[in-house]
């Protein structure tokens, strides 16, 4: 223990700033107007302080002690001195307008005194003397405001009282002085500043002192930021271990535990007892608490009250003190305590969610009411006979405002023995001697244990021990306590942490080794008290160097800028009274500075920056309109902070899409839902979706607990009702039924993990290993898949039913750098290498292709180096300042130019022929407007949910779309004479279906389902009805397709789900033939052999990389050689008795360039040319060249002497021998040549 923590009385803190009054000269005969006086406040400075004069001099010693919350004060430390302030600034006189006087050397007692009454003298004419009325007397100590380091300054001023005595001057009288005399009372004042020194930022008035003695002490260094975490996890900032899970989870009835190491490595030795005034600040030595074991300890003695509130769920707890009679965070944080003296519930906490924790006058949570008002009741008082232990001070009960509830239980020693959830199931909890947790068995009998093995830290967790009986975490400690060195399941997950601080113990630095070994330096400045990071830097990477964000902050402690690995910021600026963020710039350069007010910033043209504003609710800490570059959204909240509304504003068009919602409340249970109507934004339909909820005192179908305040019914715009019947006592669905009567029901382990799951009779079941890892997804017709883990809990393997194979190899951070499938026959491997940081470097196959990434220092991926060894294949990719592509380069040299909007919609691509598709998209993000080389200029419009409405190209043609309530498509028609209309009608064969189609208001497709929706008929109508019938197996595959001309075919499967067998038979019902039997797959992989119905043999060979090796179809074989990159180098073929090898050749860009077939009855040479785009521009054969030529550039408009004109939007009308016409719906129409015509014609699907 520092000597600090141990604590100090009467230690010199004379060492303050002193000033000097310098006077103008003043002759005895002079005259100080008397108005240039003022009176000082008698309130303050009491009747003998008429006037004041500024004489600062030498201030006594006076006392100091430093403790650190929860420690007795005791002799003996050294380096608590308080520090002090010296403010060399210009001063005057209290009161006194004018003269002012210049700072100057701080004079002596005497001087100062004797400068006083060197003033006094000259004040009046007729001076007769001066007498001390008051020696040097302090006032209490008070704040002066923060310095530099957010630390609290401690000031007060002394005090010196003078009279002085005058005769009567008589001008008249030849500047005689009369008899008669009078006095004139005035001061001299000295200022006396402190501030508590390292890691102490806090202070306030001892009451064992006096008022003399302050106290320092250490509230504000332990606050950090919850984002410092790293590893699994731990503060990277203060060294805390943190360990978060959650042991129930009901509804809204969850119970977690939550496992600090600081909390007991730095204040475990506290005394049980003190006479401190300030021991209900100190900490008991649990360092495991549940998530409503928290508490408000306060000490209202002395000038400083302080407030601390047990935070179970945070890294640190949160402190309050008093200033002017409200309780104020001693950061800049969002919460609020209010008090209200006398009151049973004495304490409101408004936490930074907006939820309200009630706590009595004692300090005992009473109530948490989250921001819907519902609220969570706590009782400590029950009797035995009540379920309750008789003691006040345990908590018996949780009870949320439907009735369900949390039952504990204690032991002797008052510690938590069980817990049972509302349900039954029961949490057992066990300790050691030390009054750790060690223990926690489960419902379902299983336990996990937590191991405490570090003897200079007894409460420090070492190690978990899991369900399945491994040990699953090792965490290990420095010298100080802090947590530094931790793996999972062994050597993997294994993190190293090295600490830096200063001479005061506040944090400086933290270097982090993960387990790739990596090193990356998190750095720390405390702002206001709080440890903030200020940056991380990192080492290079595949494709980047070394690089370093960087945070600034604000003067609350709000971040204020943020530079990413490539230096690109982002600036913010906030409302400091509620520290939210009222504006900020992003995609700002590495080279610019953050804009002086965000808020009225303009983004530079022609660059990614861009500005979002916010404004926010007055009672809630949730926004209600943030604008951005051509868009608004406005959000409007209740009582309970629920969304009555959204719309979103197209800033340019003015169009408003509205959303909007209505609640209904239960009238005596706060928050508790009763029903909810979502209102959609179309204006042309009722698009409202009701959802009703089960009423908080609903007797309920299973438990009479488990549906209230549930989800009953949800109904759609068309009134198809889903019903939740039933729940388990724990909040969770165990029965719905859908509009159409389907049935689906749930069960549930004692864990509440999802067992089986059945639709109809079909039944879907998942097993889990004790921790709730799942092992086993059974199908419903049996077939099943099995997966596999590490004592780390990381997947390693996935197995089927047959016994094939996907084996994963991880690296010590998870990552996969090999998997392998094995079983009947197949072989696979594909490795991986990951750089430094974490990111994919190199895919290697099986025969050393090999693939590499890199990245830039942010992890965008900037080129992909392909597998070839013979061409330069590496493909290239740039972004702007907001991480959004802008440019990919080919292998070939071809360019993608991409534009983005501030919306980060794509505006722009133009293409490698420099070819530009631009695209007009509204603050929706709906394309409006298409303009392209290709297909010419397509409009459309939108209703107000966002369906397409009409469609217009570049023929002018314009197709309109309806939807009804639920937005599906009613009908499509065109302008085009001659083009049909398309109807389409739901629900009279099941609710939610699609059962017709009209064309030109014929009847043209019906359907029919089965009860699980599968589809069991349909009739197409093209001047005859044709049906066809399906049947399935359980789990949904295809067991029989029936055609309209009677003939079915039957498919078979093998146990793990796939077709192993096909064979049809005619109407008649005989005779039966196979098509295809003995199918066989390859593990994870494509079909590997079967058996023609006239016994010819197909068999499929892969190599260890699963690309084609062989393929032997009845008499044909051909045998394949593969380049790196996965193009086929070599293709051996058999033509009646002889073999042939065909190679082909390829460009960079992986576009097939030549093949030669040079053997007896083959095709000879053939080669390919394109363009940037991919364009063939040439195809040579042998030695005669058949060139393309485009116009636009990707429009093929002629082939050798072949030209092909097109429509206004792409479609090729006619080639040397054929005409072409298209329908309204951009279709092929008809195909007419010199001898016949062919007319095309489509049904509405």
């Amino acid at each position: 223990m520092s000597s600090c923590a141990q604590g100090v009385r009467g230690v010199d803190c004379s060492n303050v700033g002193f000033y000097s009054l310098r006077l103008p000269s003043l002759s005895s005969r002079s005259i100080v107007p008397h108005s240039l006086w003022h009176r000082v406040s008698r309130d303050v400075l009491g009747k003998a302080f008429l006037f004041t004069l500024l004489l600062f001099v030498a201030v006594p010693a006076h006392a100091v002690k430093c403790i650190q919350a929860g420690y007795v004060p005791s002799e003996g430390a050294v380096d608590c001195k308080a520090s002090t302030i010296i403010d060399d600034k210009y001063i005057g006189i209290v009161g006194l307008s004018s003269p002012n006087y210049l700072v100057g050397p701080t004079p002596s007692v005497s001087q100062a005194e004797a400068d006083g009454i060197a003033f006094a003298e000259n004040r009046y004419s007729c001076y007769v003397g001066t007498e001390v009325t008051q020696d040097w007397t302090p006032l209490p100590w008070g704040d002066t405001g923060f310095d530099a380091n957010g630390r609290e300054r401690s000031f007060r001023p002394w005090y010196k009282s003078y009279r002085s005595t005058y005769r009567t001057y008589n001008p008249a009288a030849s500047n005689v002085c009369g008899t008669t005399t009078y006095t004139w009372d005035w001061g001299l004042r000295r200022d006396q500043w402190a501030t508590c020194p390292g890691k102490y930022y806090d202070w306030f008035r001892s009451s064992e002192g006096g008022d003399d003695t302050i106290v320092c002490w250490n509230t504000k260094p332990v606050y950090e930021s919850c984002n410092n975490l790293v590893a699994n996890p731990i503060s990277v900032a203060s060294g805390s271990k943190i360990q978060h899970e959650d042991h129930i989870v009901s509804n809204l009835l969850l119970l977690s535990w939550h496992y600090k190491s600081s909390r007991n490595l730095i204040e475990g030795s506290v005394p049980a007892a003190s006479a401190s005034s300030i021991d209900t600040l100190a900490f008991d030595d649990r360092v495991w608490r549940h998530n409503f074991d928290k508490a408000l300890k306060f000490s209202t003695t002395g000038l400083r009250p302080v407030v601390r509130l047990i935070r179970p769920d945070r890294i640190q707890d949160v402190y309050f003190i008093q200033v002017n009679g409200q309780w104020q965070r001693t950061t800049a944080d969002h919460d609020k305590l209010t008090e209200f003296p006398g009151s049973s519930n004495r304490w409101l906490y408004h936490t930074d969610d907006d939820s309200i924790e009630t706590y009595s006058a004692t300090g005992k949570l009473l109530t948490i009411a989250d921001r819907a008002g519902r609220v969570q009741t706590l009782v400590y008082d029950l009797p035995v006979a009540s379920g309750g232990d008789d003691d006040p001070s345990t908590l018996d009960t949780v009870t949320d405002g439907t009735g369900r509830q949390l039952r504990f239980t204690y032991d002797a020693n008052k510690r938590i023995s069980t817990v049972t959830d509302p349900a039954g199931g029961v949490i057992t909890y066990g300790y050691d001697t030390q009054n750790n947790l060690v223990s926690v068995q489960y419902p379902d009998g299983r336990s996990k244990t937590y191991l405490y093995e570090n003897t200079s830290f007894p409460h420090a967790l070492t190690g978990i021990v899991d369900e399945n009986g491994n040990r699953y975490a090792t965490y290990r400690y420095d010298s100080q306590g802090r947590a530094d060195d931790e793996d999972h399941g062994g050597p993997v997950d294994h993190f190293n942490l090295a600490y830096t601080t200063d001479a005061n113990g506040s944090p400086v630095n933290t270097v982090v080794t993960d387990p790739l070994g990596t090193q990356r330096t998190h750095n720390f400045q405390t702002i206001l008290g709080v440890v903030k990071s200020t940056g991380v830097s990192q080492p290079g990477g595949s494709g980047c160097s070394a690089a370093s964000s960087a945070i600034t902050y604000d003067a609350n402690g709000n971040i204020a800028s943020r530079a990413d690995f490539n230096g690109h910021k982002t600036c913010y600026a906030y409302d400091l009274t509620r520290n939210l963020e009222t504006a900020r710039v992003e995609g700002l350069a590495s080279s610019a500075s953050c804009p002086s007010d965000p808020a009225t910033y303009t983004p530079a043209p022609n660059t990614a920056e861009r500005k979002i504003l916010t404004q926010w609710d007055t009672r809630f800490r949730l926004p209600t309109k943030v604008t951005e570059a051509g868009r608004e959204t406005t959000t409007v909240y209740d009582s309970h902070g629920n969304v009555t509304s959204r719309s979103i504003k197209d800033l340019a068009s003015g169009q408003t899409r509205t959303w909007s919602t209505v609640y209904a409340y239960h009238p005596t249970v706060p928050g508790v839902l009763m029903q909810k109507i979502d209102n959609g934004p179309r204006l042309d339909v009722a698009d409202m979706t009701t959802t009703d909820y089960y009423a908080p005192d609903e007797n309920c179908v299973g438990d009479p607990l488990g549906c209230r305040g549930q989800v009953k019914q949800i109904t759609n715009a068309l009134g198809h009702v889903t019903t939740y019947n039933e729940y388990d006592a724990n909040g969770r669905v165990l029965r719905t039924t859908d509009p159409n009567g389907l049935v689906t029901t749930f069960s549930y382990s004692p864990r509440g993990w999802l067992t089986s799951r059945s639709v109809g009779s079909e039944t879907t079941s998942f097993d889990y290993d004790y921790v709730g890892q799942l092992t086993k997804f059974t199908r419903p017709d049996g077939s099943y898949v099995s997966f596999e883990y590490d004592p780390a809990h990381r997947l390693t393997a996935i197995v089927q039913q047959d016994g094939g194979r996907l084996t994963y190899t991880l690296d010590a951070m998870g990552n996969r750098i090999q998997e392998e499938i094995t079983g009947l026959g197949g072989h696979y491997i594909q490795r991986h290498t990951f750089d430094a940081l974490g990111r994919l470097w190199k895919d290697i196959g099986v025969y050393n292709d090999t693939i590499t990434y890199s990245y830039d220092a942010k992890g965008n991926l900037t080129g992909v180096d392909g597998a070839r060894t013979d061409v330069a294949d590496v493909t290239s990719h740039s972004y702007d300042t907001l991480d959004r592509l802008t440019q990919t380069l080919n292998a070939d040299g071809g360019i993608v130019q991409v534009k983005t909007n501030a919306l980060d919609q794509t505006t722009q691509v133009v293409d490698p022929v420099n070819q530009a598709t631009t695209q007009t998209v509204d603050a929706f993000g709906d394309v409006t407007r298409t303009v392209s080389a290709d297909t010419g200029t397509t409009n459309r419009t939108y209703d107000e949910a966002g369906n397409l409405k009409t469609e217009t190209d570049a023929r002018n043609v314009t197709v309109s779309y309806t939807y009804d309530d639920l937005n599906r498509l009613t009908q499509k028609q065109s302008n085009q004479s001659g083009s049909p209309v398309y109807q389409y009608f739901y629900d009279d064969c099941g609710a939610g279906y699609l059962c017709w189609t009209w064309r030109n208001s014929t009847l043209n497709n019906y359907f029919n389902y089965d009860a699980m929706g599968r589809l069991s008929y349909r009739l197409d109508f093209g001047g005859v009805g044709a049906y066809s019938d399906y049947a399935y197996h359980p789990g949904g595959q295809l067991a029989t397709l029936t055609y309209p001309t009677g003939r079915s075919v039957t498919y078979s499967y093998d146990a793990q789900g796939r077709i192993s067998q096909v064979a049809t038979q005619p109407a008649s019902g005989s005779p039966v033939s196979v098509l295809a039997s003995n199918i066989t797959y390859y593990p994870y992989g494509p079909i590997r052999s079967f058996t023609y119905g006239n016994n010819q043999y197909f068999q499929l060979g892969l190599n260890l990389a699963y690309r084609i090796d062989s393929l032997f179809d009845g008499p044909v074989f051909n045998g394949h050689d593969w380049n790196p990159d996965g193009t086929l180098s070599r293709l051996g073929t058999r033509r009646g008795t002889q073999t042939f090898s065909i190679p082909y050749t390829y460009d960079a860009t992986g576009r097939l360039v030549s093949a030669l077939d040079s053997g007896a009855g083959g095709y000879g040479s053939l080669t390919w040319a394109y363009d940037k785009n991919g364009n063939r521009q040439s195809e040579t054969r042998n030695a005669g060249t058949m060139p393309y030529a485009y116009s636009p550039p990707n429009w093929l408009y002629q082939k050798g002497s072949e030209t092909r004109p097109r429509t206004a939007n792409g479609n090729t009308q006619s080639t040397s021998n054929a005409s072409f016409t298209y329908d309204g719906f951009n279709r092929l129409a008809t195909s007419q040549t010199a001898s016949e015509t062919t007319t095309y014609t489509y049904n509405a699907l």
